[in-house]
C-alpha cells in the first residue's frame, strides 16, 4: 500500500529542484533522503558532487549502509511478499539501477571505494572545509571533534565570568559584560561556582536558545514570556505536591521573597 503522500515523496526525488521536508520522527525522512541520493547518483559526473549531511554519526552510518545495500542488490531481487519493507527495498533498487549504470559508465567503482560517497556529519563536513582552506579558517591547526565538551564549556564559562572586572563600564570597560555578570551574581547571592555551572548547562543546551540571539536583535518580550511560562509551570507543579497544611507557609515564603525583590526595585514581581 502506498502512503497518502506518495506523489509528494516522488516529486521530492526530482534532482532539478530543491526541497525542504518537514515531518515528525518515524515518518520516513531518512529513507526519502536515501532515495534522493540514489537518484542523484544516476545523473552526476562524480559521487563527490553529492553531499549528504546529518547531525549524528549514527544517522550518517544508517544512510550509508542503506545506500550501499541498495547498490549491492541493484535492479536484481525477487518480487517479494508485498510487505512494506519489501516495497521500500524495491523502490531503492529501482533508483539504484541508473546509479549503477552511471558507475560503470564513468568507472567510479563505488563497490570498492564507498568512501567516495560524502555522507557525513555537519562537524566532519566543516572540518573538511577548514582542511581545504586553512588560511581562511584562521585556525592554528586542524580542529578536533570530541564527544564530551564539558571541559571546553567550563573554560568558556570561566573566561566569561572573568570579564566581570575586565569589562566593567564603570572602570572604562568596553561592552558592559561586567554589569550583566554582577546582576547575575546578585541574584545568586554571589555564588560564583553556581553561576559557572549555570553557564555550562546553558552551553550544553545552546541549540535551544542560540537561534534567538544570533543574527538578530533578541526579542525581550518573547524571552520573558518563555521565562514566565517556566516559572508558572514550576509553581503549578509545586502546588500539586504541596500538602494543604503547608500552603499558608509556602505563600508566606513567596511573599517574603517578593518583598526582597521589591526592595531592589523589582516592584512588578510582587505578588498581589
Amino acid at each position: 500500500m502506498r502512503p497518502g503522500d506518495h506523489e509528494t515523496r516522488e516529486r521530492v526525488l526530482n534532482p532539478e529542484q530543491s526541497f525542504i521536508v518537514q515531518a515528525p520522527a518515524g515518518s520516513g525522512k531518512t529513507e526519502l533522503l536515501v532515495r534522493r541520493y540514489l537518484r542523484l547518483l544516476g545523473v552526476v559526473n562524480a559521487p563527490e558532487e553529492i553531499v549528504a549531511i546529518t547531525f549524528t554519526r549514527k544517522a550518517a552510518a544508517v544512510m550509508r549502509n542503506r545506500i550501499i545495500q541498495a547498490l549491492k542488490t541493484g535492479e536484481h531481487g525477487d518480487a517479494g511478499n508485498g510487505s512494506e519493507e519489501d516495497a521500500i527495498a524495491q523502490a531503492r533498487r529501482r533508483l539504484a539501477a541508473p546509479a549503477l549504470a552511471r558507475d560503470r559508465e564513468l568507472n567510479w567503482q563505488l563497490a570498492q571505494n564507498p568512501a567516495r560517497m560524502r555522507i557525513q556529519t555537519i562537524d566532519s563536513f566543516c572540518a573538511g572545509l577548514t582542511q581545504q582552506m586553512p588560511l581562511l579558517s584562521l585556525l592554528a591547526g586542524q580542529p578536533e571533534i570530541i564527544e564530551d565538551a564539558e571541559e571546553l564549556y567550563r573554560e568558556a564559562a570561566h573566561n566569561t565570568l572573568k570579564q566581570m572586572d575586565e569589562d566593567n563600564p564603570r572602570e572604562g570597560g568596553r561592552n558592559g559584560w561586567g554589569t550583566a555578570i554582577e546582576t547575575l551574581l546578585a541574584h545568586l547571592d554571589n555564588d560564583l561556582p553556581g553561576a559557572r555551572n549555570m553557564l555550562v548547562e546553558m552551553l550544553k543546551k545552546r541549540d535551544q536558545w542560540l537561534r534567538h540571539l544570533v543574527g538578530r536583535r533578541p526579542d525581550r518580550e518573547a524571552l520573558e514570556d518563555a521565562l514566565n511560562h517556566i516559572v508558572e509551570a514550576t509553581l503549578d507543579a509545586a502546588l500539586e505536591i504541596l500538602p494543604d497544611d503547608l500552603m499558608a507557609e509556602f505563600t508566606a515564603c513567596l511573599r517574603y521573597a517578593a518583598d526582597n525583590l521589591a526592595s531592589l526595585g523589582w516592584e512588578e514581581t510582587r505578588p498581589r
